[in-house]
């Protein structure tokens, strides 16, 4: 507000002059309340113009605040859809990191920072090799799960902790991916190992170096070729028999081939004869369940003798030769994988012989 005696220029508000203190008085503002008015001749045309708008098939124009609001409407949505889009290209850069993780390492490789999770790999190599060499046995399972567990923490540490920092989120990133993992591990085994099967030994054949609770390693391919040798360990579906008589269902187990098609098989004082000529009783050991009792019997064509100790229902002290030569006898169809190793115990870890 300008002082109309010294011309000095004081703050709005104020009602003295800061230098003279001369009174200040308001600015006078003369409103005129009477407006131009439209003259005759532009009446009828306003009017018409009105009855266009009114029936005008077209939408009216917006106002100026609402082309405003449309114009940040549209700033809004386009903000929104480049951070949409930011987010989708920063997730499928952490997928395509995560993927790469499969192989472990590869990921940090690539970024440089392989150096962060160097005793986590290590640690992943050692699991994963000393799981495998101890498979089918619970050391080696724990080995394995916990090779598995140490991939997936490397796997989400080079993709998804980068943007994660609670521990909430990345603790469930971390169980997700070790169950992806998981599946992948398993899948990949079955295909790796798919001509394998293990299984555990259920007697002792002490001139083969197989004892009871032995994990065997079976090959299903070896059990195409009919007749099997003498003496080899088989995994077969027998016959669950009943002392009092008639079947008691099948069950699936390993045992060994000690008749072939057409011999004379016999057991006497623990002691299998084939054709009237022994077989070596550290080779060809009788199991316990029929030690007590003797038999003779003539093998089906098509059809091997079996040993195993089989699940007797019933009274075990009540074994008949009819018994035996039912459990014993297996058809061609039933023999499933053949042994080809001891895996378990690792000191007696070895290749089984194909004969005795």
């Amino acid at each position: 507000m300008r002082c109309p005696r010294c011309e000095f220029e004081n703050m709005p508000g104020l009602t003295v002059c800061f230098r003279c203190g001369s009174v200040l008085a308001p600015e006078q503002v003369t409103v005129d309340v009477h407006p131009p008015r439209a003259s005759g001749w532009q009446k009828p045309l306003r009017g018409l113009r009105r009855w266009a708008r009114r029936h005008s098939p077209l939408p009216p124009l917006p106002s100026e605040p609402a082309v405003r609001a449309m114009i940040e409407q549209s700033r809004d949505r386009e903000y929104r859809l480049q951070r949409a889009q930011l987010a989708a290209i920063r997730l499928a850069w952490l997928m395509a990191l995560w993927v790469l993780s499969i192989l472990p390492g590869v990921s940090h490789g690539l970024q440089r920072r392989f150096g962060e999770i160097r005793f986590l790999w290590l640690g992943w190599i050692a699991g994963l090799v000393l799981g495998l060499f101890w498979l089918g046995g619970i050391f080696g399972a724990i080995l394995l799960g916990l090779g598995v567990a140490l991939h997936g923490v490397i796997a989400v540490h080079g993709s998804f902790f980068r943007v994660l920092k609670a521990r909430g989120p990345r603790l469930a990133v971390v169980v997700v991916s070790m169950a992806v993992l998981g599946v992948m591990y398993w899948q990949a085994g079955r295909w790796a190992f798919s001509d394998v099967e293990t299984s555990y030994a259920p007697f002792d054949i002490p001139g083969r170096g197989i004892y009871r609770g032995d994990v065997l390693l079976f090959r299903p391919s070896l059990a195409g070729s009919h007749p099997q040798p003498r003496g080899a360990v088989v995994r077969a579906v027998f016959d669950q028999v009943h002392n009092e008589g008639g079947n008691a269902g099948r069950y699936t187990t390993t045992g060994q081939i000690v008749g072939l098609p057409g011999e004379e098989l016999s057991l006497r004082d623990k002691v299998f004869f084939v054709n009237g000529r022994a077989l070596d009783s550290q080779n060809f050991p009788a199991p316990r369940w029929m030690q007590t009792a003797a038999f003779s019997c003539t093998i089906l064509p098509g059809h091997y003798f079996v040993t195993t100790e089989f699940k007797i229902s019933g009274d075990r002290r009540r074994v008949s030769s009819e018994m035996i030569v039912r459990a014993g006898r297996v058809p061609y169809d039933r023999v499933e994988a053949r042994a080809f190793m001891r895996w378990l115990p690792v000191y007696r870890r070895g290749y089984i012989r194909e004969r005795p």
